[in-house]
Order: C-alpha cells, then sequence, then structure tokens
C-alpha cells in the first residue's frame, strides 16, 4: 500500500512514502497452487504434492517456468492422470487401483515414464495373479527406507494381460464388493466427539434446513445434505431432495472426507465423473438409484480438528 498526497509548490513537502512491507498472500498462495494442462485436461493441485517425489519428473517439471498462461504443460495422458495425483496425496496404503486392467497397465507405463517408481512397484504388486502379497510387505520397507529405484522395477513383474471381454460373466461375478472409505486413524476420537455434541438424531432445524434449500437453489442441484458420519451410518441432519434420513456409512460419499486427518488439510472433495472415479465408480449409489454422477462436499470440522461429516 502506497500513501501519496498531491500539493502546490507553496504548500509543506508531501510526507515520505509508506510501502507496506506485508508479504503478498495473494502471490503466495498462487506460488503453491498449480496448474496442469495434461494431454488437454486441466488439473489442479499443490506445489507440495508434486514435490513429494523430489526425482521425478514432475518435481522437476515445476522447478522450470510454466506456459504464457500461467499453467505447465504435460504431454501424458490426460485421462490417467488422475490416479497419480491420487497416489501422490494419499499414499500408498489408501491408493485404490484404476477398476479397469487395461488401465493398471497404461498407469504402469506413466508412471514409469514420469519417474514414479514407487507407484510403478505398487502397481507390479498390486497386479491380480501376481503373488504381489509378499511382495508388497516387501515393497512397504523398500518405500519406507526411501524408495524404489529403476534397477528395482526391472526386476519387478508386469501385470497380467488384460481378461477376455465375456470372462466375468462367463465366471459368474459382478462388480467388486464396494467397501467405501477407508477409516480415519482418530475414529474413536472422531466418534466419542460426535457422542458428545448431541447432533446425532436429534430433531430437524429451520436453520439447517434453509441452508441446504437456499444451496440447492443456487447450485441448481437435486439434492443437498447435512450428514453426520456415525459408526455404521451416515445419518442427514438436514436434506433437500432426497426422502431417506440415513444409509449405510460404507455407501457415503461424505466418508471420503474424513481421511486425510491433519488440521491444515481440510479441503472439498469434488467427484466430476463417478462412474471413473476409482473412489466409487463401483458404489451401490452410483451403480443403482439415485445414479449418482456427481459430488461436491465440504468437511465439518470442529474446532479440535475432527470431522464430523
Amino acid at each position: 500500500m502506497v500513501w501519496c498526497n498531491f500539493c502546490s509548490p507553496k504548500e509543506p513537502a508531501p510526507p515520505a512514502r509508506k510501502v507496506d512491507a506485508r508479504p503478498n498472500v495473494r502471490s503466495t498462495a498462487s506460488k503453491q497452487r498449480i496448474e496442469l494442462n495434461v494431454g488437454g485436461q486441466r488439473y489442479t493441485t499443490s506445489r507440495a504434492t508434486l514435490e513429494s517425489c523430489p526425482n521425478s519428473h514432475l518435481a522437476r517439471l515445476i522447478e522450470e517456468e510454466p506456459e504464457e498462461d500461467g499453467v505447465y504443460f504435460l504431454d501424458r495422458d490426460g485421462r490417467l492422470f488422475r490416479f497419480i495425483l491420487n497416489f501422490l496425496r494419499d499414499g500408498m496404503e489408501d491408493f485404490v487401483l484404476p477398476p479397469v486392467t487395461e488401465d493398471c497397465s497404461a498407469l504402469r507405463r506413466e508412471a514409469k515414464q514420469l519417474g514414479l517408481n514407487d507407484l510403478v512397484a505398487l502397481l507390479c504388486a498390486k497386479a491380480p495373479g501376481s503373488g504381489g502379497e509378499d511382495f508388497l510387505r516387501g515393497l512397504t520397507t523398500v518405500i519406507s527406507s526411501g524408495g524404489a529405484d529403476a534397477s528395482t522395477l526391472d526386476t519387478l513383474p508386469s501385470p497380467p494381460p488384460p481378461p477376455e471381454e465375456n470372462s466375468m460373466a462367463e465366471a459368474g461375478e459382478g462388480d467388486p464388493e464396494y467397501l467405501g472409505a477407508p477409516l480415519p486413524c482418530n475414529e474413536l476420537q472422531r466418534l466419542a466427539k460426535l457422542k458428545s455434541l448431541d447432533a446425532l438424531y436429534s430433531s430437524r432445524e429451520h436453520e439447517y434446513d434453509s441452508i441446504t434449500s437456499i444451496a440447492a437453489a443456487l447450485l441448481e442441484v437435486p439434492i443437498v445434505i447435512i450428514s453426520l458420519i456415525a459408526k455404521d451410518e451416515q445419518w442427514f441432519k438436514s436434506k433437500t431432495g432426497l426422502s431417506a434420513a440415513s444409509t449405510p456409512r460404507n455407501v457415503s460419499f461424505c466418508a471420503f472426507m474424513l481421511k486425510p486427518e491433519a488440521t491444515t488439510r481440510h479441503a472439498m472433495l469434488v467427484v466430476e465423473d463417478a462412474e471413473r472415479d476409482p473412489r466409487v465408480w463401483n458404489n451401490p449409489l452410483v451403480t443403482g438409484e439415485p445414479f449418482i454422477r456427481f459430488y461436491a462436499g465440504s468437511p465439518l470440522v470442529t474446532s479440535e480438528g475432527f470431522r464430523l461429516g
């Protein structure tokens, strides 16, 4: 901020200009947010996410200057890049494989080209029929001690060839069982806090119903809910466009916002295409009524940092 006065020659000299020495918060924030154009598809992530694998091509890419529009361009498969971001954000334990075997093979190729050796090793270990259970236990030790290197990857098995198009139908098998969101590490403390608030199964309140109805009108969406995640179910404190009072917890989209537990990493969860998102593609609420295709939610966070819904 600059202070400056206009005066005539007969007036006293103007005071010295004062320059606000505070850091430019907006500029700092923009440096932490990274925009990527991957094969024509746009992604937004944080600098810290891309720097989490320091020897990868992604970490080297953001050391350079972006394009004139401020976006970094990456000539890779944009369709699969969301899985790479999920791995960098969630880590090895919470990473979910692509639902299609062909995509697993393609993702392994993409990861190898980008120098994401840990992801390549993980994909090989989790490949069906690879005997990866024992290998995965050893891989955990390798990654925790500094990561797999290229020489290690050359000895790893390749994913099995994709099954015949009708092999699953012939075997009489349907979609894999949907397990839902993983439990957060602070689940017991979170449930204790939820119980102490006496909000679960409380009466409907006009204030909350106003929030959901106004949000539905402003965003032009059919369903808006305020949910609380209990031990075995998702209960709706308020709802618009939905008749059910609750759902089983394992089909809850909102439960995915209970992780990561860090109080500094509260962020919205956006599922742009539920049929293709690896977390929910076989969720019964996606494959059946109400056939959810898009989801956006923001966590309800207490002053202690517990996410309740």
